[in-house]
């Protein structure tokens, strides 16, 4: 028995150990050969290789990554594709990259020269630093040899070896403008080409009737005058300021005593001048304003002037009544101004954007010029036949995407807010028979909205971005928009206000009995004039059922605006 146990058992030692023996004989003459790189590149080929004793390996190749060159294995073999021969025993070798460098070369063609780095050695992907092309006295930069016009350029993640030149020409001639403002002329030659250090010749400025020369732009008082040693081209405005103006009444339903219908203005009785009183039926004077929409104030109620000189400053020749109703019928407005909004809103191609909005002072302050225009435009449409009482609120809280709405059209989604959908304002909507939502969600390349506003009922909203954003993407300052002395002042304005007017608009005739539409109306009419050019005055007219299509008048009736009598 124990002769069976000790046979059983070498048996069993035996099956064990004859694989081992077998594959480590297997194994004992093998060679193992592992490539490997630093991580600036990869091995063509196979990096792992077991061949026999004094075979060769199968051939390898070290590949660079973008912006690296192959400089040398670990073991100093110089050439990037090896096939190592008669393998005498394993070894590891790693590939060595290096980051390319590349020249970066500048050079001045005649007539100026370089300011900065003329030649550089950068890395690959890396910026070279910024240069800049100075003209000679004489010359001017005329772009560099690529096309670039900026005299100041840095040429960004550099993947090749460049060069540049800069190109000067000679400019021995400047040109000097004299010009002039509203209300007279430049006598003599206005436009001259003058040599590099020569003085220009002689020109005057003369103010036409009415006006006189107050000066040039760069600051001159005489009004004979040129500019001496000109060494770059200039130009320079001679201004000019209204003595006196002849003004036309526009009484608006009133009339006056004796009818007069125009009244000379002068700086010398502007200040102690006494202008009509006009009378209405049922009205108290407000006071002349300088526009139809009674936003500048030129007198008050007594006819006297409180705008004083700087009348003449204002491009008007009209003197606009204002009435006050003595029984009032009250139509008031909501303007909310979203102050706040920190959302995360998705594109119709499934892009989030985030919307990270805190509204800056300056655009309270237009917010609040918006609500005082709207009101002066409203109440002078409507002549005192209804008293428009435009309220603003600023929001306290942060609006998210919970908060907006969204309109599809086509594969476009455009998000708006309605004043139901802003929790803080909601037990306001009662007090108020219009309320509209102005949102700025800065979206100036209209990701996010294709459309200027929207309405719904009393409710509406307007992006900011629609109204003035034009105005900012073309470079002006944002407070260039409430500065009534800035020229394109009324122009901006009344832009505005042909969009609160629009969504205004909209809120009315969905309670109001008209035969057609607005957007029908304005088509109708647009075809009939040959082409819209204002919409300020479809308006206008529509607001007071005086627009006129095809011999029929369209628009607001006018009793609709009996129906808010408050009596208070």
């Amino acid at each position: 028995m124990r002769r069976k146990k000790r046979i059983f058992t070498f048996l069993l030692i035996l099956l064990i150990a004859l694989p081992i023996t077998l594959l480590v004989s297997c194994y004992a003459n093998k060679i193992e050969i592992s490539y490997c790189t630093d991580g600036n590149g990869y091995i063509s080929g196979k990096n792992n290789q077991y061949i026999p004793l004094g075979a060769s390996a199968e051939k390898v190749s070290a590949i660079a990554n973008e912006g690296y060159e192959f400089v040398s294995w670990s073991d100093g073999v110089t050439e990037k594709e090896r096939k190592d021969l008669n393998v005498r025993s394993s070894f590891s070798v790693c590939a060595i990259f290096e980051r390319i460098t590349l020249s970066v070369n500048y050079q001045a063609f005649g007539g100026g020269k370089i300011e900065g780095g003329l030649k550089q050695s950068v890395l690959f992907g890396e910026d070279a630093l910024p240069v800049t092309a100075i003209p000679d006295e004489g010359y001017k930069f005329d772009g560099w040899s690529d096309g670039i016009e900026t005299a100041t350029r840095q040429d960004l993640e550099i993947k090749e070896n460049v060069s540049y030149n800069a190109i000067f020409t000679i400019m021995i001639n400047y040109i000097v403008k004299f010009l002039a403002s509203d209300g007279g002329r430049v006598d003599g030659n206005n436009i001259q080409e003058v040599e590099s250090g020569s003085d220009s010749l002689f020109v005057t400025a003369v103010p036409n009737e009415n006006y006189e020369f107050v000066g040039w732009t760069d600051g001159v008082k005489e009004s004979h005058r040129n500019i001496k040693n000109v060494v770059e081209s200039k130009s320079v405005t001679a201004l000019f300021e209204r003595t006196q103006q002849s003004y036309t009444y526009e009484y608006n339903g009133g009339t006056s005593d004796n009818g007069e219908k125009t009244v000379l203005i002068s700086k010398t009785n502007v200040d102690d001048l006494q202008l009509i009183i006009p009378k209405r039926d049922g009205y108290s004077f407000g006071g002349w304003y300088l526009d139809w929409h009674l936003s500048t104030m030129a007198s008050n109620a007594n006819g006297r002037m409180v705008i004083g000189k700087e009348i003449f400053k204002y491009d008007s020749a009209n003197l606009y009544a204002k009435w006050i109703p003595q029984i009032e019928k009250k139509f008031n407005i909501l303007m909310i101004n979203v102050s706040k909004i920190s959302a995360k809103l998705r594109t119709f191609d499934n892009q989030v954007i985030n919307i990270n909005y805190y509204q800056s002072e300056i655009e309270r302050q237009i917010h609040q010029e918006a609500a005082t225009l709207f009101s002066n435009y409203l109440n002078a449409i409507l002549n005192g036949e209804v008293v428009f009482n435009v309220e603003t609120y600023d929001t306290t809280l942060t609006l998210t995407e919970t908060n907006f709405i969204t309109a599809q059209s086509l594969d476009f989604l455009s998000y708006g807010v309605f004043a139901e959908n802003i929790p803080e304002v909601q037990q306001l909507n009662d007090k108020y028979d219009t309320i509209i939502t102005t949102i700025n969600l800065e979206d100036y390349s209209f990701r996010l909205h294709n459309i200027a506003g929207s309405t719904m009922g009393k409710y509406s909203y307007l992006h900011a971005e629609d109204m003035w954003g034009a105005f900012i993407r073309n470079g002006y300052p944002i407070d260039w928009i409430v500065d009534k002395q800035k020229p394109d002042y009324n122009i901006i304005w009344e832009s505005v206000m042909e969009s609160y007017l629009h969504e205004f608009i909209h809120t009315i005739e969905i309670r109001a009995d008209i035969a057609c539409s607005y957007h029908e109306a304005v088509r109708q009419y647009s075809y009939q004039i040959g082409g819209l050019k204002n919409e300020l005055e479809v308006e206008r007219l529509y607001l007071t059922n005086a627009l006129n299509i095809n011999g029929v008048y369209v628009g607001i009736p006018t009793n609709f605006w009996n129906v808010f009598y408050k009596g208070e």
